[in-house]
């Protein structure tokens, strides 16, 4: 059977909210930028592309993707015969008590999943690759119970939701696992998770741990797959977000908090890979959660 993914047209969107989650096939090579308000996976089936989210572009063939949590901004160019499929899902359609989460790692950690993920975001790598094809063929069998509509589809969609889910935080959590058996990873997580705040540099830590920069520096790169300085503003920011979304500090106490003692610099970065300021963000996800 031939599947049949909806493309962009009028009135998809409520299509979406009917159902709480639905595919989109898209085939327009550029997507300016913009926000959903619901867990979206991009997959590229034909063509070549560039995504930026985070302030960071990536390059994107067939068989890449990506996976972004909800109110995440994004963009990206691609070439003419670009043909990507979008799978978008709200919270709730893995669970009704999870309607007010806007983040894959806040679901992982709720006591149904129980992952216990690091403070960074899950998933937050810039790109993936289905190397075995396991991935499309996933989406497809949702998109077949979708289309059939046979007697318990909803249940068995609903099921398959789950498995995908599941398997892109164990995906996640493995990785986490690796680098935490990792004796120097240790070592490295305790300094970061003791001291962001502080001023903390890839040279203290090597002085202190025994290594040239250098081999850190590389080391570094093989564990989190990003150099340290990248990894240690993800940290702080990550930080900062909870702080936002669950104290109400001032933006300036936030932003000494997670060390940034140049609360200008701090609002640049912040926009930089949120495309919000610090204060947009605590308004548009305690927004999210009202409205949920």
């Amino acid at each position: 059977m031939e599947l049949l993914y909806p493309r962009l047209k009028q009135g998809w969107q409520y299509a979406l909210k009917a159902r709480r989650y639905g595919f989109l096939l898209c085939d327009n090579p550029i997507s300016y930028k913009h926000i959903g308000n619901f867990f979206v996976l991009t997959y590229v089936l034909q063509g070549e592309m560039d995504h930026t989210y985070l302030g960071k572009s990536t390059h994107f063939v067939p068989g890449d993707y990506f996976f972004l949590d909800v109110g995440v901004e994004r963009s990206y160019f691609g070439t003419p015969d670009l043909v990507v499929l979008n799978f978008m899902f709200y919270p709730e359609a893995l669970d009704p008590s999870y309607k007010k989460q806007t983040s894959l790692s806040q679901i992982a950690n709720s006591p149904t999943f129980r992952f216990n993920t690091q403070t960074l975001p899950l998933l937050n790598r810039h790109k993936l690759h289905d190397h075995d094809g396991s991935l499309l063929r996933h989406l497809e069998q949702i998109q077949l119970e979708i289309q059939e509509k046979k007697p318990g589809h909803h249940q068995m969609e609903q099921a398959l939701i789950q498995q995908l889910v599941i398997n892109l935080m164990r995906m996640d959590y493995t990785a986490q696992t690796e680098a935490h058996n990792d004796p120097l990873a240790q070592q490295l997580l305790q300094e970061l998770d003791a001291n962001y705040a502080g001023h903390i540099t890839l040279k203290s830590i090597a002085d202190k741990l025994g290594y040239s920069p250098e081999h850190l520096s590389r080391e570094f790169k093989r564990i989190f797959n990003t150099n340290f300085t990248e990894y240690l503003q993800l940290l702080r920011l990550a930080k900062s977000c909870r702080l936002l979304l669950e104290t109400d500090w001032a933006i300036t106490q936030i932003a000494a908090a997670v060390g940034y003692n140049n609360v200008q610099f701090y609002h640049r970065v912040f926009k930089k890979y949120y495309q919000l300021t610090p204060l947009q963000y605590r308004k548009k996800k305690s927004s999210h959660q009202h409205r949920s």
